[in-house]
């Protein structure tokens, strides 16, 4: 009996003596406001409430392979740690419950994640953009089973995971192992945190959940649309700055464009990015400022982009 009493003791302390198992609250500023966490954290780290910083994948960290469908993805993400297949249950808010989060699927195309809020409704994050509480008709989620999902007509069930709150912050603390975790986590907060060097990239911005086409923005600078984007550049900075956030960017499922990060200054101010899509050019500057312009430029750079970078 006293061995197992310094047992319970010792499982009780693997987390923070101040954690509490809780369902996260809709804090979108902690995944849109650091560009790092938006671009590189996806709808799976989201619905999980853990940020991984490397667009985790279903079954990434089990070695559980997946194609576009429910089933298999399901299948990949019962084996990753934390995560259990499960039927609705109702929210108490007042108690201590697990966190409902919803699959679906846009079929041989890509995967996308919900997750439930103490409010009782659903909020989520199309891929490396915004994490938002609207469906592609800019409705309120009451259900993700008939919300406007868009492509993404496939509902494949729920699973459920456990969140805990670490001297109240109730954001990346789910309770899982996803991505590029070795393992759960022991220090609930930040195990799953990589410091890693800013780069210079360009996205095409196609998917919710997989990888998104990348390349480096050195890499396109050696090639022969570089002379036009030194130009759109050069119609950026001629635009008018003004102050804004980041809210006016895109944050639907589906295709929104290209998005080019200039993390180390090779064409704008460092942290600058740029998000094209036709003719139309948003700049948001890492000092909050924002440019928006329009010009034929950037359909034809956007067009390159999508040949040389998209396939």
């Amino acid at each position: 009996m006293r061995l197992m009493g310094v047992l319970l003791i010792v499982i009780s302390t693997s987390f923070s003596v101040a954690s509490e198992l809780k369902v996260p609250s809709y804090q979108p500023a902690f995944w849109n406001d650091d560009v790092h966490t938006m671009f590189n954290n996806n709808c799976y780290n989201y619905s999980t409430n853990r940020v991984t910083n490397s667009f985790a994948q279903p079954g990434e960290a089990s070695g559980e392979y997946f194609d576009l469908s429910c089933l298999s993805v399901a299948k990949a993400a019962a084996a990753d740690l934390g995560l259990t297949v499960t039927l609705p249950f109702d929210l108490v808010v007042s108690t201590p419950q697990e966190t409902l989060i919803a699959l679906v699927v846009a079929p041989d195309y890509d995967f996308h994640w919900y997750r439930r809020g103490q409010d009782n409704l659903w909020t989520h994050k199309p891929g490396s953009l915004l994490a938002t509480n609207l469906d592609q008709s800019d409705n309120l989620i009451s259900s993700p089973e008939v919300a406007d999902r868009g492509d993404y007509t496939d509902f494949c069930g729920y699973f459920k995971i456990n969140n805990y709150v670490v001297d109240g912050h109730d954001q990346n603390v789910g309770y899982v192992r996803i991505g590029n975790m070795s393992d759960l986590p022991k220090n609930i907060r930040t195990d799953s945190l990589r410091s890693t060097a800013a780069v210079s990239e360009v996205e095409v911005l196609l998917y919710s959940g997989r990888q998104n086409p990348r390349q480096s923005l050195k890499s396109l600078l050696r090639t022969e649309v570089a002379p036009f984007l030194r130009k759109l550049v050069a119609e950026v900075k001629r635009g008018k700055v003004v102050r804004a956030e980041n809210q006016n960017l895109p944050s639907k499922l589906g295709y929104n464009g290209i998005r080019i990060h200039d993390a180390e200054g090779l064409l704008l101010e460092r942290g600058t990015s740029l998000f094209i899509k036709g003719q139309q050019v948003q700049a948001y500057l890492h000092s909050q400022r924002s440019i928006e312009v329009s010009s034929p430029l950037a359909e034809q750079i956007e067009k390159y982009i999508l040949k040389h970078v998209g396939q």
